[in-house]
């Protein structure tokens, strides 16, 4: 079932008030929902919700909440540092790896980056993303909202250094032999020992041999994604499942 976002400041007492214009037109207009029909909320922190909808109107939907909503906690978090691509192709991505599960999104240019992102355009850039990221959480009930990195766009060698080295830190090459894969990458790794994933996932020509090298230095991991060089948003997609299954989502 979809879930529709709420402010915690909006659910109190057992009760809850959706003030968002444009959660109440598809809530009215698209679903034609009626008093008494059951809808699962949630405040963008984790906490969920099912409720029943008691009073409609112009401005704002309200009803009790029925009971929270409990979901298994990971024991790690995983913030993805994907390349640009083709616009509507990254656009994807951000909507994939959502839905699939990610906690931080960073994106970033490395030396092969063919797609610049003008500076007085990059904060409406972030607004769109954090909206695509928005509607994948709502639609397939994620437990929270990814956080796109504030900083907007970053360069690959700050974001490299910038890692924490106590993290679990890995890096797609598709040069790398196809016997080093992030599945026996990951089981050298259990238990968990660690609170973060960092992946980083290269643009479409891949990372160059000098960026490897730094992420080596940075005692980064990595590991190749088989004989097949995958698109860049295939393998977000492909990386973020294999993680999940392995660590245990």
């Amino acid at each position: 079932m979809p879930q529709y976002l709420v402010l915690p400041e909006d659910i109190t007492q057992h009760k809850f008030v959706i003030r968002n214009s444009s959660e109440i037109w598809h809530l009215t207009k698209v679903l034609r929902v009626k008093p008494g029909e059951i809808i699962n909320i949630f405040d963008g922190n984790r906490r969920h919700y099912q409720a029943v909808i008691k009073d409609i109107d112009s401005f704002s939907i309200a009803g009790d909440i029925l009971k929270e909503i409990i979901y298994k906690e990971k024991k790690y978090s995983v913030h993805i540092f994907p390349a640009l691509i083709n616009m509507e192709r990254f656009e994807f991505m951000l909507e994939k790896a959502t839905e699939v599960g990610v906690d931080e999104i960073t994106p970033v240019v490395t030396e092969r980056t063919m797609l610049r992102i003008p500076e007085p355009k990059i904060k409406a850039k972030l607004e769109r993303w954090n909206k695509i990221i928005l509607a994948a959480v709502k639609q397939c009930d994620c437990q929270k909202i990814p956080k796109l990195n504030p900083e907007g766009i970053v360069d690959f060698s700050p974001a490299i250094n910038k890692v924490e080295k106590t993290s679990l830190n890995l890096i797609a090459y598709e040069s790398e032999p196809i016997d080093n894969s992030l599945k026996s990458a990951l089981s050298t790794y259990k238990p968990i020992n660690f609170s973060t994933v960092n992946l980083f996932l290269g643009p479409e020509g891949g990372f160059t041999e000098k960026e490897i090298n730094l992420a080596k230095e940075n005692a980064f991991k990595i590991f190749s994604l088989g004989q097949n060089i995958l698109r860049a948003e295939t393998a977000a997609i492909a990386c973020l499942s294999i993680i999940h299954s392995e660590l245990g989502c």
